[in-house]
Protein backbone atom coordinates (compact mmCIF):
# COMPACT_ATOMS: atom_id res chain seq x y z
CA UNK A 1 0.00 0.00 0.00
CA UNK A 2 2.86 2.39 0.84
CA UNK A 3 4.43 1.73 -2.58
CA UNK A 4 1.12 2.44 -4.33
CA UNK A 5 0.74 5.71 -2.42
CA UNK A 6 4.29 6.79 -3.30
CA UNK A 7 3.75 5.90 -6.96
CA UNK A 8 0.44 7.77 -6.97
CA UNK A 9 2.10 10.87 -5.50
CA UNK A 10 4.93 10.74 -8.04
CA UNK A 11 2.50 10.35 -10.95
CA UNK A 12 0.35 13.24 -9.67
CA UNK A 13 3.52 15.30 -9.42
CA UNK A 14 4.22 14.63 -13.12
CA UNK A 15 0.71 15.71 -14.01
CA UNK A 16 0.94 18.91 -11.97
CA UNK A 17 4.15 19.74 -13.84
CA UNK A 18 2.39 19.11 -17.15
CA UNK A 19 -0.54 21.34 -16.20
CA UNK A 20 1.29 24.27 -14.61
CA UNK A 21 4.43 24.24 -16.78
CA UNK A 22 2.58 23.52 -20.00
CA UNK A 23 3.91 24.17 -23.54
CA UNK A 24 0.25 24.34 -24.62
CA UNK A 25 -1.04 27.04 -22.26
CA UNK A 26 1.02 28.72 -19.52
CA UNK A 27 4.46 28.80 -21.19
CA UNK A 28 3.27 30.22 -24.55
CA UNK A 29 1.28 32.88 -22.69
CA UNK A 30 4.29 33.76 -20.53
CA UNK A 31 6.68 33.91 -23.51
CA UNK A 32 4.26 36.06 -25.52
CA UNK A 33 4.29 38.66 -22.74
CA UNK A 34 8.09 38.99 -22.81
CA UNK A 35 9.98 41.43 -25.06
CA UNK A 36 11.98 39.56 -27.69
CA UNK A 37 10.75 36.14 -26.60
CA UNK A 38 8.78 35.21 -29.72
CA UNK A 39 11.67 33.13 -31.09
CA UNK A 40 11.11 30.56 -28.34
CA UNK A 41 7.41 29.95 -29.04
CA UNK A 42 7.84 27.38 -31.88
CA UNK A 43 10.43 25.47 -29.81
CA UNK A 44 8.42 24.93 -26.62
CA UNK A 45 6.41 21.84 -27.61
CA UNK A 46 9.25 20.06 -29.51
CA UNK A 47 11.70 20.56 -26.62
CA UNK A 48 9.16 19.49 -23.99
CA UNK A 49 7.93 16.38 -25.78
CA UNK A 50 10.89 15.29 -27.92
CA UNK A 51 13.38 16.23 -25.22
CA UNK A 52 11.78 13.72 -22.88
CA UNK A 53 11.73 10.96 -25.52
CA UNK A 54 14.99 11.16 -27.48
CA UNK A 55 17.32 10.16 -24.60
CA UNK A 56 15.25 7.14 -23.63
CA UNK A 57 16.95 4.58 -25.86
CA UNK A 58 20.40 5.54 -24.57
CA UNK A 59 19.14 5.49 -20.99
CA UNK A 60 17.79 2.01 -21.61
CA UNK A 61 21.16 0.91 -23.05
CA UNK A 62 23.14 2.31 -20.12
CA UNK A 63 24.28 0.39 -17.05
CA UNK A 64 21.45 2.02 -15.12
CA UNK A 65 18.94 0.86 -17.72
CA UNK A 66 20.17 -2.72 -17.44
CA UNK A 67 20.14 -2.73 -13.63
CA UNK A 68 17.59 -4.95 -11.92
CA UNK A 69 16.45 -2.17 -9.54
CA UNK A 70 14.10 -0.08 -11.68
CA UNK A 71 13.46 2.42 -8.87
CA UNK A 72 17.07 3.70 -9.01
CA UNK A 73 16.67 5.26 -12.45
CA UNK A 74 13.14 6.43 -11.65
CA UNK A 75 14.38 8.28 -8.55
CA UNK A 76 17.20 9.91 -10.52
CA UNK A 77 14.60 11.20 -12.97
CA UNK A 78 12.60 12.83 -10.17
CA UNK A 79 15.80 14.47 -8.88
CA UNK A 80 16.65 15.86 -12.34
CA UNK A 81 13.12 17.24 -12.62
CA UNK A 82 13.74 18.96 -9.29
CA UNK A 83 16.65 20.86 -10.86
CA UNK A 84 14.51 21.78 -13.88
CA UNK A 85 11.64 23.13 -11.77
CA UNK A 86 14.15 25.01 -9.60
CA UNK A 87 15.31 26.68 -12.80
CA UNK A 88 11.78 27.88 -13.53
CA UNK A 89 11.48 29.32 -10.02
CA UNK A 90 14.83 31.10 -10.40
CA UNK A 91 13.85 32.38 -13.86
CA UNK A 92 10.44 33.66 -12.80
CA UNK A 93 11.56 35.37 -9.61
CA UNK A 94 15.08 36.63 -10.29
CA UNK A 95 15.86 37.03 -14.01
CA UNK A 96 15.12 40.13 -16.06
CA UNK A 97 12.54 39.96 -18.86
CA UNK A 98 15.33 39.97 -21.46
CA UNK A 99 16.97 36.89 -19.92
CA UNK A 100 13.78 35.00 -19.04
CA UNK A 101 13.41 33.25 -22.45
CA UNK A 102 16.89 31.75 -22.05
CA UNK A 103 16.12 30.67 -18.50
CA UNK A 104 12.88 29.03 -19.66
CA UNK A 105 14.71 27.26 -22.50
CA UNK A 106 17.39 25.82 -20.20
CA UNK A 107 14.93 24.87 -17.45
CA UNK A 108 12.59 23.17 -19.92
CA UNK A 109 15.48 21.17 -21.37
CA UNK A 110 16.55 19.91 -17.92
CA UNK A 111 12.94 19.16 -16.96
CA UNK A 112 12.47 17.14 -20.15
CA UNK A 113 15.63 15.12 -19.45
CA UNK A 114 14.29 14.22 -16.02
CA UNK A 115 11.01 13.12 -17.58
CA UNK A 116 12.96 10.87 -19.95
CA UNK A 117 14.34 8.94 -16.96
CA UNK A 118 11.00 8.64 -15.16
CA UNK A 119 9.22 7.57 -18.35
CA UNK A 120 11.68 4.74 -19.04
CA UNK A 121 11.53 3.25 -15.56
CA UNK A 122 7.98 4.05 -14.42
CA UNK A 123 6.42 1.50 -16.79
CA UNK A 124 8.13 -1.43 -15.06
CA UNK A 125 7.41 0.05 -11.63
CA UNK A 126 3.73 0.56 -12.39
CA UNK A 127 3.45 -2.92 -13.89
CA UNK A 128 4.97 -4.40 -10.71
CA UNK A 129 3.03 -2.33 -8.17
CA UNK A 130 -0.39 -2.03 -9.86
CA UNK A 131 -2.48 -5.08 -10.83
CA UNK A 132 -3.10 -5.46 -14.57
CA UNK A 133 -6.87 -5.04 -14.34
CA UNK A 134 -6.47 -1.77 -12.40
CA UNK A 135 -3.75 -0.03 -14.40
CA UNK A 136 -6.06 2.01 -16.58
CA UNK A 137 -8.08 3.21 -13.59
CA UNK A 138 -4.88 4.08 -11.74
CA UNK A 139 -3.75 6.24 -14.67
CA UNK A 140 -7.17 7.87 -14.78
CA UNK A 141 -7.17 8.52 -11.03
CA UNK A 142 -3.82 10.31 -11.31
CA UNK A 143 -5.14 12.59 -14.03
CA UNK A 144 -8.35 13.32 -12.13
CA UNK A 145 -6.62 14.33 -8.89
CA UNK A 146 -4.10 16.53 -10.69
CA UNK A 147 -6.92 18.04 -12.73
CA UNK A 148 -8.64 19.17 -9.54
CA UNK A 149 -5.49 21.04 -8.50
CA UNK A 150 -5.31 22.62 -11.93
CA UNK A 151 -8.90 23.88 -11.64
CA UNK A 152 -8.03 25.70 -8.41
CA UNK A 153 -5.09 27.37 -10.18
CA UNK A 154 -7.30 28.31 -13.15
CA UNK A 155 -9.95 29.89 -10.93
CA UNK A 156 -7.27 32.02 -9.30
CA UNK A 157 -6.19 33.19 -12.75
CA UNK A 158 -9.76 33.92 -13.86
CA UNK A 159 -10.59 35.73 -10.62
CA UNK A 160 -7.42 37.85 -10.89
CA UNK A 161 -6.92 37.44 -7.14
CA UNK A 162 -3.27 38.42 -7.25
CA UNK A 163 -3.65 41.37 -9.61
CA UNK A 164 -1.23 39.98 -12.20
CA UNK A 165 -1.37 36.57 -13.87
CA UNK A 166 2.41 36.39 -14.28
CA UNK A 167 2.87 36.64 -10.51
CA UNK A 168 0.45 33.77 -9.97
CA UNK A 169 2.21 31.64 -12.58
CA UNK A 170 5.51 32.26 -10.77
CA UNK A 171 3.82 31.13 -7.55
CA UNK A 172 2.66 28.05 -9.45
CA UNK A 173 6.31 27.27 -10.21
CA UNK A 174 7.03 27.37 -6.46
CA UNK A 175 4.12 25.00 -5.78
CA UNK A 176 5.49 22.56 -8.36
CA UNK A 177 8.92 22.77 -6.73
CA UNK A 178 7.47 21.75 -3.36
CA UNK A 179 5.51 18.95 -5.06
CA UNK A 180 8.66 17.50 -6.65
CA UNK A 181 10.55 17.61 -3.33
CA UNK A 182 7.75 15.70 -1.59
CA UNK A 183 7.55 13.16 -4.43
CA UNK A 184 11.31 12.57 -4.25
CA UNK A 185 11.18 11.96 -0.50
CA UNK A 186 8.28 9.50 -0.79
CA UNK A 187 9.91 7.70 -3.74
CA UNK A 188 12.42 6.01 -1.42
CA UNK A 189 9.63 3.72 -0.17
CA UNK A 190 9.34 2.18 -3.66
CA UNK A 191 11.64 -0.75 -4.39
CA UNK A 192 11.06 -2.66 -7.61
CA UNK A 193 13.32 -5.38 -8.99
CA UNK A 194 13.27 -7.20 -12.32
CA UNK A 195 15.73 -9.55 -13.93
CA UNK A 196 18.95 -7.71 -14.79
CA UNK A 197 19.32 -7.20 -18.53
CA UNK A 198 22.41 -8.14 -20.53
CA UNK A 199 23.68 -4.91 -22.02
CA UNK A 200 25.37 -6.64 -24.96
CA UNK A 201 22.28 -8.69 -25.73
CA UNK A 202 20.00 -5.66 -25.97
CA UNK A 203 18.80 -5.33 -29.59
CA UNK A 204 19.39 -2.10 -31.47
CA UNK A 205 16.52 0.22 -32.31
CA UNK A 206 16.51 -1.17 -35.85
CA UNK A 207 16.38 -4.73 -34.53
CA UNK A 208 13.51 -3.85 -32.20
CA UNK A 209 11.43 -2.66 -35.15
CA UNK A 210 12.48 -5.35 -37.62
CA UNK A 211 11.70 -8.14 -35.15
CA UNK A 212 8.30 -6.92 -33.97
CA UNK A 213 5.53 -5.85 -36.32
CA UNK A 214 3.28 -4.88 -33.40
CA UNK A 215 5.86 -2.34 -32.16
CA UNK A 216 6.09 -0.81 -35.63
CA UNK A 217 2.37 -0.31 -35.84
CA UNK A 218 2.04 0.93 -32.26
CA UNK A 219 4.63 3.63 -32.99
CA UNK A 220 2.98 4.46 -36.32
CA UNK A 221 -0.41 4.74 -34.61
CA UNK A 222 1.07 6.97 -31.93
CA UNK A 223 2.59 9.30 -34.54
CA UNK A 224 -0.76 9.55 -36.32
CA UNK A 225 -2.79 10.20 -33.18
CA UNK A 226 -0.24 12.65 -31.75
CA UNK A 227 -1.51 15.12 -34.34
CA UNK A 228 -4.38 15.82 -31.96
CA UNK A 229 -1.81 17.05 -29.43
CA UNK A 230 0.21 18.93 -32.06
CA UNK A 231 -2.90 20.88 -33.01
CA UNK A 232 -3.64 22.10 -29.47
CA UNK A 233 -0.97 24.87 -29.23
CA UNK A 234 -2.03 26.24 -32.61
CA UNK A 235 -5.69 26.18 -31.60
CA UNK A 236 -4.69 28.02 -28.43
CA UNK A 237 -3.02 30.74 -30.49
CA UNK A 238 -6.02 31.03 -32.80
CA UNK A 239 -8.35 31.52 -29.83
CA UNK A 240 -6.00 33.93 -28.07
CA UNK A 241 -5.54 36.08 -31.18
CA UNK A 242 -9.28 36.36 -31.58
CA UNK A 243 -9.77 37.02 -27.85
CA UNK A 244 -11.86 33.84 -27.69
CA UNK A 245 -10.34 32.46 -24.46
CA UNK A 246 -8.01 34.02 -21.85
CA UNK A 247 -5.21 32.08 -20.15
CA UNK A 248 -7.31 31.25 -17.09
CA UNK A 249 -10.03 29.66 -19.19
CA UNK A 250 -7.47 27.60 -21.12
CA UNK A 251 -6.01 26.23 -17.89
CA UNK A 252 -9.53 25.61 -16.57
CA UNK A 253 -10.41 23.58 -19.67
CA UNK A 254 -7.24 21.55 -19.19
CA UNK A 255 -8.00 20.85 -15.54
CA UNK A 256 -11.65 20.01 -16.17
CA UNK A 257 -10.72 17.58 -18.93
CA UNK A 258 -8.35 15.71 -16.61
CA UNK A 259 -10.80 15.75 -13.70
CA UNK A 260 -13.92 14.64 -15.53
CA UNK A 261 -12.68 12.21 -18.16
CA UNK A 262 -9.44 10.49 -17.16
CA UNK A 263 -10.89 7.94 -14.73
CA UNK A 264 -13.62 7.04 -17.24
CA UNK A 265 -11.01 6.61 -19.99
CA UNK A 266 -8.98 4.46 -17.61
CA UNK A 267 -11.94 2.22 -16.85
CA UNK A 268 -12.75 1.96 -20.55
CA UNK A 269 -9.15 1.15 -21.52
CA UNK A 270 -9.08 -1.67 -18.96
CA UNK A 271 -11.95 -3.23 -20.91
CA UNK A 272 -11.15 -2.34 -24.55
CA UNK A 273 -7.88 -0.59 -25.41
CA UNK A 274 -8.41 -0.08 -29.12
CA UNK A 275 -12.03 1.02 -28.68
CA UNK A 276 -10.82 3.66 -26.22
CA UNK A 277 -8.33 4.96 -28.77
CA UNK A 278 -11.01 5.00 -31.47
CA UNK A 279 -13.63 6.89 -29.44
CA UNK A 280 -11.09 9.40 -28.09
CA UNK A 281 -9.61 10.04 -31.54
CA UNK A 282 -13.04 10.58 -33.08
CA UNK A 283 -13.86 13.08 -30.33
CA UNK A 284 -10.66 15.00 -31.13
CA UNK A 285 -11.50 14.91 -34.83
CA UNK A 286 -14.99 16.35 -34.32
CA UNK A 287 -13.76 19.07 -31.93
CA UNK A 288 -10.91 20.08 -34.26
CA UNK A 289 -13.17 20.17 -37.28
CA UNK A 290 -15.67 22.39 -35.49
CA UNK A 291 -12.99 24.81 -34.26
CA UNK A 292 -11.23 25.06 -37.62
CA UNK A 293 -14.50 25.51 -39.46
CA UNK A 294 -16.13 28.22 -37.37
CA UNK A 295 -14.00 29.41 -34.43
CA UNK A 296 -14.59 33.12 -35.13
CA UNK A 297 -18.33 32.73 -35.59
CA UNK A 298 -18.91 30.73 -32.41
CA UNK A 299 -19.64 32.32 -29.00
CA UNK A 300 -16.94 32.17 -26.34
CA UNK A 301 -18.71 29.54 -24.26
CA UNK A 302 -18.96 27.17 -27.23
CA UNK A 303 -15.28 27.61 -28.08
CA UNK A 304 -14.51 26.76 -24.46
CA UNK A 305 -16.60 23.58 -24.73
CA UNK A 306 -14.89 22.56 -27.98
CA UNK A 307 -11.43 23.20 -26.54
CA UNK A 308 -12.42 21.15 -23.49
CA UNK A 309 -13.63 18.27 -25.69
CA UNK A 310 -10.39 18.37 -27.67
CA UNK A 311 -8.40 18.00 -24.45
CA UNK A 312 -10.74 15.25 -23.22
CA UNK A 313 -10.22 13.35 -26.45
CA UNK A 314 -6.45 13.59 -26.34
CA UNK A 315 -6.46 12.50 -22.70
CA UNK A 316 -8.30 9.38 -23.82
CA UNK A 317 -5.69 8.75 -26.50
CA UNK A 318 -2.92 9.07 -23.93
CA UNK A 319 -4.57 6.80 -21.33
CA UNK A 320 -5.48 4.18 -23.94
CA UNK A 321 -1.99 4.14 -25.43
CA UNK A 322 -0.24 3.76 -22.06
CA UNK A 323 -2.56 0.96 -20.92
CA UNK A 324 -2.14 -0.85 -24.25
CA UNK A 325 1.65 -0.67 -23.92
CA UNK A 326 1.54 -2.20 -20.43
CA UNK A 327 -0.81 -4.97 -21.53
CA UNK A 328 1.03 -6.13 -24.67
CA UNK A 329 4.50 -6.20 -23.06
CA UNK A 330 6.18 -7.98 -20.17
CA UNK A 331 9.19 -7.26 -17.97
CA UNK A 332 11.53 -8.83 -20.55
CA UNK A 333 10.59 -6.64 -23.51
CA UNK A 334 8.86 -3.60 -21.99
CA UNK A 335 12.01 -1.53 -21.63
CA UNK A 336 12.96 -2.20 -25.26
CA UNK A 337 9.49 -1.21 -26.45
CA UNK A 338 9.51 1.99 -24.40
CA UNK A 339 13.04 3.00 -25.39
CA UNK A 340 12.79 2.28 -29.12
CA UNK A 341 9.25 3.63 -29.44
CA UNK A 342 9.78 6.86 -27.53
CA UNK A 343 13.09 7.64 -29.23
CA UNK A 344 11.48 7.22 -32.64
CA UNK A 345 8.45 9.31 -31.66
CA UNK A 346 10.79 11.93 -30.19
CA UNK A 347 12.59 12.32 -33.52
CA UNK A 348 9.23 12.54 -35.27
CA UNK A 349 8.01 15.24 -32.87
CA UNK A 350 11.16 17.32 -33.24
CA UNK A 351 10.98 17.26 -37.04
CA UNK A 352 7.22 17.73 -37.26
CA UNK A 353 7.28 20.56 -34.72
CA UNK A 354 9.70 22.54 -36.87
CA UNK A 355 7.78 21.72 -40.05
CA UNK A 356 4.35 22.61 -38.68
CA UNK A 357 5.62 25.83 -37.13
CA UNK A 358 6.90 26.81 -40.58
CA UNK A 359 3.61 25.86 -42.25
CA UNK A 360 1.70 27.79 -39.60
CA UNK A 361 3.70 30.94 -40.34
CA UNK A 362 2.70 30.64 -44.01
CA UNK A 363 -0.95 29.62 -43.85
CA UNK A 364 -2.35 28.50 -40.51
CA UNK A 365 -5.66 27.29 -41.91
CA UNK A 366 -3.99 24.92 -44.37
CA UNK A 367 -1.73 23.51 -41.68
CA UNK A 368 -4.65 22.81 -39.34
CA UNK A 369 -6.51 20.99 -42.10
CA UNK A 370 -3.38 18.91 -42.74
CA UNK A 371 -3.24 17.93 -39.06
CA UNK A 372 -6.90 16.96 -39.26
CA UNK A 373 -6.30 14.68 -42.25
CA UNK A 374 -3.37 12.91 -40.55
CA UNK A 375 -5.48 12.36 -37.42
CA UNK A 376 -8.25 10.84 -39.56
CA UNK A 377 -5.66 8.52 -41.13
CA UNK A 378 -4.65 7.42 -37.64
CA UNK A 379 -8.25 6.50 -36.83
CA UNK A 380 -8.37 4.25 -39.90
CA UNK A 381 -5.04 2.68 -38.95
CA UNK A 382 -6.52 1.50 -35.64
CA UNK A 383 -8.20 -1.32 -37.60
CA UNK A 384 -4.78 -2.78 -38.44
CA UNK A 385 -3.49 -2.24 -34.90
CA UNK A 386 -6.53 -4.02 -33.47
CA UNK A 387 -5.91 -7.09 -35.64
CA UNK A 388 -2.28 -7.27 -34.50
CA UNK A 389 -3.21 -6.99 -30.82
CA UNK A 390 -5.82 -9.75 -31.20
CA UNK A 391 -3.25 -11.95 -32.95
CA UNK A 392 -0.79 -11.54 -30.09
CA UNK A 393 -3.47 -12.20 -27.46
CA UNK A 394 -4.42 -15.43 -29.21
CA UNK A 395 -0.83 -16.69 -28.83
CA UNK A 396 -0.83 -16.28 -25.05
Amino acid sequence: MKQKAALLLAQINNKVIDLLISPKTTLPWLIASLPGGAWLLPLLAPIREAGSMLPQWWIQQSALGCHSRRDFGWRIGIAVQLFGVSGFVFTGLLLTEELMPWGILLSLTVLSLGRAFTSVFSKDIQADVIEKQRRGRFTGLVSSLSGALSIVFALLLIGDFFGENRRLINMGFVVVLVSVIVALLFSFSVQTSTEAKDKEATPSIFAQFSNNVLLRHMVLSRCFLLHAMLAIPFITVVMAQGAQLAIGWLVLASGLSALTASYLWGWMSDKRNILTLFVASCLCLVALLSIIWAVEALPHWLNFVLFYLLLVGYDGIRVGRKTLLLNVTNENNRLGFVGAGNTTVGIFLLLSGVLYSFLYSIKSQWMLWFLLIILATGILHLVKLNSLVKAQDSKK
